[in-house]
């Protein structure tokens, strides 16, 4: 009964085309070569291929060889546009720097020169006012020697206490004290 049933699905499927059969085979067709052609290629394809290898590996390497002088070329030129361009930055950095200490030397020059000048006409101010003052002095009948002037920038150090003391024992008057009696 499975037979039966297995050949009416297989018959059923072919009805369908769902089963197609092999492929039709093609003859083949042989054509004999000479023996002598045959010895002659053989012979000559396996030295002809073993030159050209070595003619193109020969070539190869040639060409390679070139290639590489170039980039080892391209690669000196380049450490020393490197190495110029380094020197270049370092020299330029010093230039740099000895113009800046060369202008710095001339800054410091420059208010050492202000200082001296401020201080000379301070000086001669000074001296103008301590005439004037001296001829003030001796016009009004006064000593010839002025009284010194303090000078503005001098601290002048005043101690309270100590003048109240002398005031007090000038006017004859006892200490006092804590606890009087």
């Amino acid at each position: 009964k499975l037979e039966i049933a297995m050949l009416a699905m297989h018959a059923t499927a072919a009805v369908l085309g769902l089963i197609i059969g092999p492929p039709m085979a093609t003859p083949m067709v042989h054509v004999p070569a000479p023996m002598a052609e045959i010895r002659q290629l053989h012979v000559s394809a396996g030295a002809t291929t073993s030159f050209l290898v070595a003619d193109a590996l020969d070539d190869f390497g040639a060409q390679q060889a070139v290639k590489d002088a170039a980039l080892l070329a391209r690669k000196a030129a380049l450490k020393q546009r490197i190495a110029e361009a380094e020197a270049q930055a370092v020299a330029d950095a010093e230039k740099a720097e000895k113009k800046e200490a060369e202008r710095l030397a001339k800054a410091e020059a420059a208010r050492a020169a202000k200082a001296a000048k401020a201080e000379a006409e301070a000086a001669e101010k000074r001296a103008a006012r301590e005439a004037r003052d001296a001829a003030a002095s001796a016009k009004a009948g006064g000593s010839a020697a002025a009284p010194k002037r303090v000078d503005p920038s001098e601290v002048v150090k005043v101690n309270k206490q100590a003048e109240r003391i002398a005031e007090r024992k000038a006017r004859g008057e006892a200490a006092p004290s804590l606890f009087p009696q």
